[in-house]
């Protein structure tokens, strides 16, 4: 659709109004409009491109209505700093409740970032939403079975990843598959063998990574594949495999995650 290729949305056309209104001076109009599009669309579902546009609009109005420098303060604050008009604290979770103090003329908006990472000892469970399947099987060289949580120091396998679309809707568009491998795994790096067609285009492959990037039709799948090497012995964290459309919040796809043990080798 025009709106795949152009990725245009009514969030991103709003943006574009938001910009014209500051740029031809109608400033009291750009306020409002402003006011209009925080309240109708919420930013928890802003694609990359929509949230360009918004920022690109919202800077150029803040540029035009901001006459004083922000004042403001933070309890619970471990570091501050400023920079562009907004003020970034970084805070003491452990100290529970935080309080922000606006000392400046006019309105200050806020908003709380919360970051956290599971240990590596917390179970994350499989996902599948919007119709996105993914799962993942690994093989030995001789196309059988094997058990990632039990693999021997040397030993050479492959990692089988397939996604499905079992949407009711239409074709995925923009998807992102990324696999994650343990610390002690090695990825064979041959420019290997990706899809069925064998072609490298879309692939990014890093150290602990590899990230395809690919369209995926109504009713079809398509198979990765990824050589790997066991090197290095010990017990590491087997990481969840996600597969999310980047444009669309709503599709999106995890494997559990689980451990990966590699033994010692083999004994000539």
């Amino acid at each position: 659709t025009p709106s795949d290729m152009t990725f245009g949305s009514s969030l991103r056309d709003n943006a574009i109004m938001l910009e014209a209104l500051v740029r031809t001076g109608d400033i009291s109009a750009a306020v409002s409009h402003a006011a209009e599009i925080i309240r109708n669309y919420d930013a928890a579902y802003w694609n990359t491109q929509e949230s360009f546009f918004i920022a690109k609009a919202f800077r150029e109005l803040s540029a035009k209505v901001t006459k004083d420098k922000i004042k403001a303060d933070a309890s619970n604050s471990k570091s501050k700093s400023e920079r562009n008009g907004v003020i970034t604290w970084n805070i003491d979770s452990s100290a529970g409740m935080t309080s922000v103090t606006n000392n400046s003329a006019g309105p200050v908006f806020v908003r709380f970032t919360a970051v956290s990472q599971p240990s590596p000892e917390a179970a994350i469970e499989p996902e599948s939403n919007g119709g996105l399947e993914l799962r993942v099987r690994y093989t030995s060289a001789g196309e059988g079975p094997v058990n990632p949580a039990e693999m021997t120091q040397g030993d050479e396998f492959t990692a089988v990843i397939t996604v499905a679309n079992h949407s009711a809707t239409g074709n995925f568009s923009n998807l992102a598959l990324t696999y994650l491998i343990p610390s002690g795994w090695e990825i064979i790096n041959d420019r290997i063998f990706f899809g069925e067609t064998g072609s490298n285009s879309g692939v990014d492959i890093r150290d602990d990574r590899i990230i395809w990037h690919f369209d995926l039709p109504k009713g079809s799948s398509k198979s990765f594949k990824v050589r790997l090497n066991a090197a290095y012995e010990g017990e590491f964290v087997l990481p969840v495999v996600k597969c999310e459309a980047m444009y669309d919040p709503h599709i999106s796809a995890n494997t559990a995650s689980g451990k990966a043990t590699v033994l010692p080798a083999r004994q000539q």
